[in-house]
């Protein structure tokens, strides 16, 4: 495997389909962390080193993002869900708090209302949600939903903009339009994400993960009674931070899933985007602790 960026040491889980993973800190309970749609383990550089201050912290790639491969069959919500749980299973004995971000909070959300044992407690970032009606959409974010939708489209736009790109464009393109404001972000954080975007590459899978998880979220969220109830059967204490900011999943997304589970404990976060534990490390990480004490 390629060297990774040198905040954290990435490996591949034994027995598994190459999911990529790393572990810091120590403790007697652990923390997970899920990325989002596009992301991967860089996303967290600035925010696990604080969480492991006070656990055990454990990284995830995704199939078909970061330094994971996708599987020959494609990647499904199913199949995201099901390396959640692989990881969890491999590398988490004893209780834990599952932390989430975009995609990564949904299937998080489903993970927490499906396979609980063990679970402490659920921080959700910014979390994909259901959207209503009444939301003010980003253009850009529309537009994706619907290339993807279009079976072909989606892969040679994904493709051809990735090409005329490059890593290191994609990645500030990216950080553009999910951060409230990208200036205030570390050079070195953006590095670690191009390094990250460099390895990927030349990958086969690397568009068409992209365009099969877009359209496998698409198809979660279009059916927002199912997802409710997912959220309503969390038993655990679950803390809702959302960007006020977030052009991807609007705020009043967040507000209806607090409202549809209100014993989620939810937090608007002033000039803040789609990915707070880039633009607001220090808040999640208090947050983080008082989920490890819950």
């Amino acid at each position: 495997m390629s060297t990774p960026p040198p905040w954290i040491q990435m490996r591949t889980l034994p027995r598994s389909s190459r999911l990529a993973y790393g572990e810091l800190g120590a403790g007697p309970r652990t923390v997970v962390l899920v990325h989002g749609l596009g992301g991967s383990h860089a996303n967290w550089a600035l925010a696990a080193p604080l969480f492991a201050e006070h656990a055990r912290v454990v990284v995830l790639d995704l199939p078909g993002f970061g330094l994971s491969p996708a599987p020959p069959s494609g990647v499904t919500f199913e199949v995201l869900g099901a390396a959640v749980r692989e990881a969890i299973d491999a590398l988490v004995p004893g209780p834990f708090v599952l932390v989430g971000n975009s995609m990564g909070g949904a299937l998080s959300l489903l993970h927490a209302a499906r396979r609980p044992e063990r679970l402490a407690a659920l921080v959700l970032l910014g979390p994909a949600a259901p959207l209503p009606l009444s939301s003010v959409f980003d253009s850009r974010v529309v537009w994706a939903i619907l290339a993807g939708a279009v079976p072909g489209l989606g892969l040679a736009l994904v493709k051809r903009r990735a090409e005329q790109r490059g890593p290191e464009g994609l990645v500030r393109d990216l950080a553009r339009l999910v951060q409230y404001d990208p200036s205030r972000t570390p050079e070195s954080l953006i590095e670690a994400m191009i390094d990250v975007a460099r390895q990927r590459f030349d990958k086969p899978w690397r568009d068409s993960a992209i365009v099969e998880a877009t359209r496998a979220l698409a198809l979660t969220l279009a059916h927002p009674r199912a997802y409710y109830e997912d959220a309503r059967r969390i038993a655990v204490p679950t803390w809702l931070l959302h960007g006020k900011e977030d052009r991807l999943v609007p705020v009043a997304a967040a507000r209806a899933l607090a409202r549809e589970a209100p014993a989620f404990r939810l937090s608007v976060l002033e000039e803040t985007g789609h990915v707070p534990q880039i633009e607001r490390p220090a808040e999640v990480a208090a947050v983080v602790r008082e989920a490890l004490l819950a």
